[in-house]
């Protein structure tokens, strides 16, 4: 168990790294991504955007994450501000993402 000073840095270190590969992949996206996948249909109810979950997905890589779940439970955790607050949130957005469905 981490005690509270390095349980603080670990928290600081992912969100400045979340927010550094979020902006990235926002680029990436509005450089790479075809338009129909840009204006899909209800893509403004979403509650956390591509850019996120793309970051998210690096992240896991990252840290070396060994499941989705326990990810979600890490990132709820570090960052509780992030409205990915349930796992099946997190993978209906994951889904279309990763390509084969």
């Amino acid at each position: 168990m981490l005690n509270h000073f390095q349980f603080k840095l670990y928290r600081h270190d992912f969100q400045i790294k979340f927010s550094r590969c979020r902006l990235m992949m926002s680029h990436l996206l509005k450089r790479y991504a075809s338009r129909k996948y840009l204006e899909r249909r209800n893509i403004e109810n979403s509650k956390l955007s591509d850019a996120a979950l793309l970051a998210l997905m690096c992240l896991k890589v990252q840290y070396q994450v060994a499941t989705w779940r326990k990810f979600c439970q890490l990132v709820s955790d570090v960052m509780p501000s992030l409205p990915m607050l349930e796992y099946s949130r997190f993978m209906r957005g994951y889904n279309p993402l990763k390509g084969d469905t």
